[in-house]
């Protein structure tokens, strides 16, 4: 009883430890810096932000390295900057110094110079704007100032002027947070009479009057931070939970059914803690963060969402030392994720790139009669069984004994080849037999 006692806890903690490394970790480092990647593209491009004192906005060079995008301030004099989105083709966008000292949405050139200044919703320099996504199209939206210095949400023209006010859902501000290749746009917005926290997820519509609310998980706030190719939004929600004759609310990460109502409540990594969706691919995987405890220490863990599972990040890749993922922004349609942590306590930006499957394909050939050949192939082909990924080029090779001779690979009955080197590309199990006389 005693070796059962012992070995109990041992073995639970090996198996505690035994990981499914599902992704490999790319370090785009800014220790010291603050480095947030907000967005990242199909090319494994991250871009965003660091505190370097002033603020930059920078491209992640994926060695460790950045380069900083500038400003739209000329004189130099105000430097700092925020990249918040890209899309495929490399357009970068976000937020600039101007040289009245506020800053305006921008697209950046991508050398430091000749960025492109969105404007805003008033004709007043020194008002304030911020881009915050661009779609494939190079649609860029976010939101500005008007007059009455109230933001809104913007799609912004392209030229500084004429910007297209998106409006709200009755009250009197709004932002644009992403936009989807159809031009789609979400955002969060305030309803009448809202007082500061109250935000609601928005879905904007051809004109402010087509703005579709979209709900919460039952609380007072929502926000809509992502929507995919196929118009899948998520974002958070509050949550109210009643317990005792006491009210409390909570912000879980959330799937917008689009209705108002309905909305997928994505859970947490530990029960009565907190959780934010960032980002989502055309896959439906979807990224954030989330608690790790329930007294609101903020211990946060970036997550990875598919399946109907959420799962900590930190347990998908080798475990290293000082290493901790908080916080998952934004994922690719190659499944590659733009994340943010520590190393040894500094901020570090991360990329994770995911695990290649194992080759999943089998394709066995046997020779017939057994005794008349024996059989080869190309890659991990052995003893007549290889396994391959779809789309691979294959070879099969059927070679005689004892001068008897090749005649035709067949599969189920029927010819596939009569040359005693098939190649073919594969898209599927197969079993073939070489025919010998």
């Amino acid at each position: 009883m005693k070796q059962v006692t012992l070995l109990a806890p041992l073995l639970l903690a090996c198996l505690a430890n035994i990981r499914a490394e599902l992704y490999t970790v790319v370090d785009l480092g800014g220790e010291g810096s603050k480095p947030r990647p907000y967005a990242l593209n199909s090319s494994g491009v991250a871009v965003g932000y660091t505190d370097s004192g002033y603020g930059t906005a920078l491209v992640f060079d994926g060695n460790g390295s950045f380069t900083n995008l500038g400003s739209l301030d000329p004189t130099g004099n105000w430097r700092s900057a925020t990249a918040t989105g890209i899309n495929d083709s490399g357009v970068i966008v976000g937020r600039a110094a101007v040289e009245s000292g506020g800053y305006h949405a921008a697209i950046f050139s991508g050398t430091g110079f000749g960025n492109v200044d969105l404007g805003t919703l008033s004709a007043v320099d020194w008002y304030l704007s911020g881009a915050q996504a661009v779609n494939a199209s190079g649609t860029v939206v976010g939101w500005a100032e008007r007059d009455d210095r109230r933001i809104h949400a913007t799609r912004f023209s392209g030229t500084g002027t004429g910007n297209i006010d998106l409006g709200t859902l009755g009250g009197d501000e709004s932002q644009a947070t992403a936009i989807n290749a159809s031009g789609v746009i979400v955002g969060n917005s305030r309803l009448p009479g809202d007082f500061e926290p109250n935000w609601k997820a928005v879905r904007y519509g051809q004109t402010p009057a087509g703005n579709k609310d979209l709900g919460t998980l039952g609380g007072r706030t929502s926000n809509a931070s992502a929507i995919n190719d196929k118009g899948v939004i998520v974002g958070a929600a509050e949550v109210l939970f009643k317990a005792s004759g006491q009210k409390a609310y909570f912000t879980h990460a959330v799937i917008f059914s689009g209705t108002g109502t309905g909305n997928t409540d994505l859970g947490t990594l530990y029960p009565g803690a907190g959780s934010y969706a960032y980002g989502i691919n055309n896959s439906g995987v979807i990224v954030g963060s989330a608690g790790t405890d329930a007294a609101h220490n903020f211990r946060n863990h970036a997550f990875v969402y598919r399946d109907g599972r959420m799962r900590d990040l930190n347990s998908l890749v080798s475990p290293k030392s000082g290493r901790v993922f908080t916080e998952a922004f934004a994922i690719n349609n190659k499944g590659q994720i733009a994340v943010v942590g520590s190393l040894n306590g500094n901020g570090r930006a991360f990329r994770l790139d995911p695990v290649e499957p194992p080759p999943s394909n089998e394709i066995t050939a046997t020779a017939r009669p057994l005794l008349y050949g024996k059989i080869g192939g190309s890659g991990n082909f052995e003893k007549g069984i290889g396994t391959y990924k779809k789309g691979k080029t294959v070879s099969v090779i059927a070679y005689p004994k004892n001068k008897r001779k090749f005649v035709k690979w067949i599969e189920k009955g029927k010819t596939v080849s009569l040359k005693a080197v098939y190649t073919f590309t594969v898209t599927g199990d197969r079993k073939l037999v070489a025919v010998f006389k």
